[in-house]
């Protein structure tokens, strides 16, 4: 369950660190990860994960589930522009319910039950992880194909989920087309000071309209009065506590399960010497 909890984020995890090295197109590494972060595929990591376990079955129905919970959690939350992908490849639109912000005080509270629930069960956890893997090497073979699945299966769609303009990444990919287009920016970087912008491919871009007093994390609705200025119509500042809940949830699930590979590793080990 707390894999599978991750297993959502893992694209977007991937996307924030690949982007650092600046060694690819930004939209299409984003096309690429949201592809991965579609159910379809959080579906296919679950499977190649699910095959490493000697109750393969019972695994991927945890996982599995689990990971539609976290998308159908996501879909509650406002984030302009953003959304989940529910019913892909069948269709790649957005699916968002927007009830919440992302920083509602509900789900801070969950977040402290779910850290608090987490430590006092992890001695439990790790005695009873069943990560553990298979002598079977047909389960291996199934494992790996899977894996292979989730990485370059995004490419089979890329091209469709980029006709949709998801993220508007054709509004920005396309600079000379930008003016007159609708944009909206999901917690972006704004910077009070300079009245600027920045998206996730690293371009900055002015801002006129409706803007915050402050410089953080700021979500725009507006429209490109020319190629790299945006009139925002409407604004929402967010606070960061949603962030760094998520860094923490994120460090202790892998640090759980690498604890239990650990452990699982030093086990066989003294068995095999037993």
């Amino acid at each position: 369950m707390v894999i599978a909890c991750v297993i959502p984020d893992i694209p977007w995890v991937a996307l924030k660190l690949l982007l650092a090295t600046h060694l690819f197109n930004p939209y299409d590494l984003r096309l690429y990860c949201t592809v991965q972060a579609s159910l379809l595929f959080c579906l296919v990591l679950a499977a190649g994960l699910c095959f490493l376990t000697q109750k393969s079955l019972k695994i991927f129905v945890i996982l599995a589930t689990n990971s539609l919970f976290h998308l159908l959690l996501d879909s509650l939350q406002i984030k302009w522009g953003n959304g989940v992908h529910i019913i892909a490849p069948v269709n790649w639109k957005m699916y968002h319910l927007d009830l919440l912000w992302p920083e509602f005080i509900g789900t801070l509270l969950l977040t402290v039950v779910g850290f608090i629930y987490l430590i006092y069960n992890w001695k439990a956890i790790i005695d009873n992880s069943p990560l553990r893997l298979p002598p079977n090497k047909a389960k291996l073979a199934m494992a790996g194909a899977m894996l292979s699945l989730y990485c370059l299966g995004p490419f089979c769609f890329m091209n469709q989920l980029e006709e949709t303009n998801t993220y508007f990444i054709q509004t920005m990919r396309y600079t000379e087309a930008r003016p007159g287009k609708t944009i909206k920016l999901d917690r972006a970087h704004y910077f009070a000071e300079t009245h600027e912008v920045k998206i996730y491919s690293g371009e900055r871009l002015r801002v006129i309209g409706k803007l915050p007093q402050e410089s953080g994390r700021v979500s725009f609705s507006g429209v490109f009065k020319d190629s790299k200025t945006i009139l925002s119509l409407d604004y929402h500042l967010h606070t960061d506590h949603r962030d760094y809940a998520s860094l923490i949830g994120l460090f202790m699930a892998c640090a759980l399960v690498l604890q239990s590979l650990i452990l699982v590793k030093i086990n066989s080990i003294k068995s095999q010497r037993g």
